[in-house]
């Protein structure tokens, strides 16, 4: 490489350097200001806030062993409950997958091969023997790639992944109070 090309490339290198630290587009989330004032204490509250559903077995006060158990199969059986929670799987799973986008992302790929053919050559007659003849082929690539995040993207698609892994969490802990 000569002088020219090298700083050309060292160039080229550098600025997707510094474009990689480029800032996010859009405004940051920030939570909204509550049009009522929320007192401190309320005026007939009780000692503290209610627990969740699965924090508080109420039913247990009935002394009832059926009451547990339909409670315990309606908790095991309930589609709803299965369903949130196999979205927030679904959700983490995406998450993975958005945090990856943004790594490099390397590929390898390799192949092997190998023929045979057989053949004669016409005009010889009977007295020509058939050549067989093994050919083999190799193949071995690699690739790598690296988006720059020059627009945000990436960053943007990663908070909303994890806005709404907290959204499904949330929903699957509210079927589980129901």
């Amino acid at each position: 490489m000569d002088g020219n090309n090298m700083r050309t490339f060292i160039f080229m290198v550098l600025l997707s350097l510094g474009l990689s630290g480029c800032p996010r587009l859009g405004p940051d989330f920030a939570r909204p200001g509550s049009p009522v004032a929320v007192p401190a204490q309320f005026q007939n509250a009780a000692g503290g806030a209610a627990l969740p559903f699965h924090d508080d077995p109420w039913w247990r006060r009935f002394n009832r062993p059926e009451l547990d158990r339909l409670v315990a199969q309606a908790l095991t059986t309930n589609l709803d409950l299965k369903k949130a929670a196999a979205t927030v799987l679904q959700l983490r799973a995406r998450l993975v997958a958005t945090h990856a986008e943004r790594a490099p992302q390397l590929g390898l790929e390799a192949q092997a091969g190998r023929a045979q053919q057989t053949f004669s050559l016409p005009g010889l007659g009977a007295a020509a023997e058939p050549q067989t003849y093994i050919t083999e082929s190799y193949n071995l690539a690699l690739a790598a790639s690296f988006e720059v995040d020059l627009w945000g993207r990436l960053a943007r698609a990663s908070e909303a992944g994890v806005a709404d892994l907290l959204a499904a969490e949330e929903n699957r802990l509210a079927w589980r109070r129901r």
